[in-house]
């Protein structure tokens, strides 16, 4: 939350009896407070990632971080911005690697060790990642507030394919096997195909596009099972199938507007 706390809720939800365990770590930094991302990997990791620019990896039985938070966004890799600290987004990459997006417009790749890797091709905040494996090979795929949308391999961070993906900034990308959908500023949706033949280059195509999927912002794109889900400032939240025509099989309508969607295990 923007108090910079991590609040850990008992699995039978917010009308449990036991309070939530807070977790304490972030601070407020050039005046700026918040917590932006928080990810629980395969691996059973809880990690957050704030506006003070560091990444936290939690130790939920003691309520305390588990090691040196990681940190890196805001240093000479990136673009020297106010604020260029800020860490926006995080996904989990396997085999105990994670990806981060910030305000400095880099991706980071950090290692189990927490070396770390500064993915530079956005010229604007990256505002989302996903991984996922295509073709036998991991790609971390980044979108950002300059419409682009790039894709990484995750083994030594070569730049395998950059769009121009949107006329307005990328908030949410969410991706399901070889499909993944990306969301903007302006409700539009579009989903896109990922290949990477044997021997041959990734390529990435348009698969459908919506204008209007949300009436506003999307803030959140996740993908679960065989579907896509969208949240935005409209206070809905919609899935998209990963096949056919880009139409809403679903709708749910929320008390305010939907920054975040995570998949339960």
């Amino acid at each position: 939350g923007t108090d910079n706390l991590v609040r850990l809720f008992p699995a039978d939800g917010l009308g449990a009896d036991a309070p939530p365990r807070v977790l304490s770590g972030h601070v407020a930094k050039n005046g700026v407070p918040g917590v932006n991302a928080v990810l629980a990997t395969a691996d059973g990791r809880l990690l957050s990632g704030g506006k003070d620019g560091s990444i936290i990896a939690w130790d939920t039985a003691a309520a305390a971080p588990a090691g040196d938070a990681l940190v890196g966004h805001g240093d000479s890799s990136g673009a020297t911005l106010t604020n260029q600290q800020v860490v926006s987004c995080l996904a989990d990459v396997g085999a105990g690697r994670v990806a981060s997006g910030g305000w400095d417009t880099t991706a980071r790749l950090w290692q189990p060790g927490g070396g770390q890797q500064a993915l530079k091709a956005h010229t604007a905040a990256v505002l989302a990642v996903a991984a996922t494996e295509v073709g036998g090979t991991t790609v971390i795929v980044s979108g950002g507030g300059d419409g682009k949308l790039c894709v990484w391999a995750a083994e030594g961070g070569a730049l395998l394919q950059t769009v121009e993906a949107h006329g307005s900034p990328i908030r949410g990308v969410g991706i399901c096997a070889d499909v993944l959908a990306t969301g903007d500023n302006t409700g539009r949706l579009r989903r896109w195909r990922l290949s990477l033949p044997a021997g041959g280059s990734l390529s990435l195509t348009p698969d459908g596009d919506l204008p209007s999927a949300h009436s506003s912002y999307i803030f959140a794109v996740v993908g679960v099972g065989d579907g896509l889900w969208s949240g935005g400032d409209d206070c809905r939240i919609r899935r998209w199938a990963c096949e056919g025509a880009l139409a809403p099989a679903q709708e749910i309508a929320c008390p305010s507007p939907v920054l975040a969607l995570a998949p339960l295990p």
